[in-house]
């Protein structure tokens, strides 16, 4: 299961591990379920193009 990259998240990094670790068990069981085990994530990171006038 391709979970690993949401372990990286800030918001789940700060919970306690208890809490974490049920966190990505149900992200997983819900990929598995819904997606057939794989979640795409979709990363814009936007560009500011401009020229010294």
């Amino acid at each position: 299961m391709a979970i690993r990259p949401f372990a990286s998240f800030s918001d789940i990094r700060a919970l306690p591990p208890s809490a974490r670790r049920e966190k990505l068990r149900r992200l997983a069981e819900l990929a598995g379920g819904r997606f057939h085990g794989r979640v795409r994530l979709a990363v814009r990171t936007p560009m500011v193009n401009a020229r010294r006038i």
